[in-house]
């Protein structure tokens, strides 16, 4: 089996899950080609191919559109384009009929707008879409437009691959007809060996990881970090993660509103090894988000078995084990967030504890490859 993956970009060091995905999947038998819509060339172990535009391809645009002129003239009738526009797309994706795979695999909604989604249609190509959280908890609230967006790309590709049973129920309420759902949850992420040594530090460590966007409830989490402060508890919060530069003008103000410049300790994005080291000497980790499928994130802290105070937001109850993993928080509410920081920072038996245990949702990564097999397999034979 044949699988071509499409990516906005690839690799991309922010998303590493993709990379060490496609390899698995090589590793156990299916073939794998990637097509990306950056011009950038990046060297790795991939079949590789791009979309992307550049003026000396139109030659070659226009003879894909003769060597198959009437699935050309068929897909220009689908669209309404102009001989031109038609020519330009048709010309741009005619690389996923020449590899020839036995599904192709969406993993960035966005991707699918009209000029794709009828070109998959007219060339009778079998595909899935990934979902994110956003792409679901948040794009359809934004306008009716995006909600009508995401229904027109589910019921066009039919098949709908998703992290949590928390976004199936959510794209459910939108009533899609005739949709396949397949939910698989992402394997936890590392890069180096996993430390399960005892945290000893005279200043306790917080952290939190995420890029600095709203739905990872970094207000909320310093409301939370200021009372747990005030209650004179000593210790430091680090924050890891990719920004805008609004977004970390946003950090700061709240920063310096709630007084916390010698507590905070921001990172930025670092890279997968530097995370794992930043773990191992963490006391407790943060999770503070308004809107999740699964962070990602989450799953990693808890592979390393770090004591986690988390929100209960999206499908985040769905891998959290209570007292197990650590202490669940009401979503929004700081004032829970910093009650249940407070109890597990006192409460160094169940740090120990947890420290010692094992994590019994932690995604195995033979049973991951075999799921998005059998999802292949089925999209393939339906």
């Amino acid at each position: 089996m044949k699988i071509a993956h499409v990516f906005v970009d690839f690799p991309n060091e922010s998303q590493l899950y993709n990379s060490k995905l496609i390899s698995r999947l090589e590793l156990s038998g299916v073939k794998c080609a990637i097509i990306t819509f950056t011009n950038r060339k990046q060297a790795n172990e991939f079949e590789t191919y791009s979309v992307a535009h550049q003026r000396f391809n139109w030659f070659l645009y226009l003879l894909r559109g003769l060597i198959r002129y009437k699935t050309f003239r068929k897909y220009k009738r689908s669209t309404s384009f102009n001989f031109k526009k038609a020519i330009f797309y048709f010309g741009r994706f005619s690389v996923l009929i020449d590899i020839n795979p036995n599904v192709v695999h969406i993993h960035h909604i966005q991707l699918l707008q009209p000029s794709l989604l009828n070109f998959l249609s007219v060339c009778n190509i079998k595909a899935i879409v990934s979902f994110r959280g956003g792409d679901l908890l948040v794009r359809p609230k934004r306008s009716k437009k995006e909600t009508n967006f995401v229904i027109k790309v589910v019921e066009s590709i039919k098949n709908v691959h998703l992290v949590s049973n928390h976004l199936k129920i959510n794209l459910k309420v939108l009533n899609p007809i005739g949709i396949n759902y397949f939910v698989i949850r992402r394997s936890v992420e590392t890069d180096s060996i996993v430390k399960l040594n005892k945290v000893e530090n005279d200043r306790p460590m917080i952290l939190t990881i995420g890029r600095l966007h709203w739905t990872k409830g970094y207000k909320i989490a310093l409301e939370a970090i200021y009372l747990l402060k005030s209650s004179g508890v000593s210790f430091s919060y680090h924050i890891c993660g990719s920004y805008t530069n609004d977004q970390k003008d946003e950090l700061n103000y709240w920063i310096a509103k709630y007084n916390l410049q010698d507590t905070i300790v921001f990172h930025g994005h670092l890279k997968s090894e530097e995370i794992d080291e930043l773990l191992s000497l963490t006391t407790v980790y943060l999770q503070s988000s308004l809107s999740e499928g699964i962070p990602n994130t989450l799953l990693r802290a808890l592979k390393h078995r770090v004591p986690t105070v988390t929100t209960d937001a999206g499908g985040i109850p769905e891998i959290f084990q209570e007292n197990v993993d650590g202490l669940l928080a009401e979503m929004a509410n700081p004032q829970d967030l910093f009650l249940k920081l407070n109890e597990l920072l006192l409460n160094t038996e169940m740090q120990e504890s947890i420290r010692r245990s094992k994590n019994v949702l932690i995604s195995n990564y033979d049973k991951e490859i075999d799921r998005y097999k059998k999802m292949y397999e089925t999209v393939y034979t339906n």
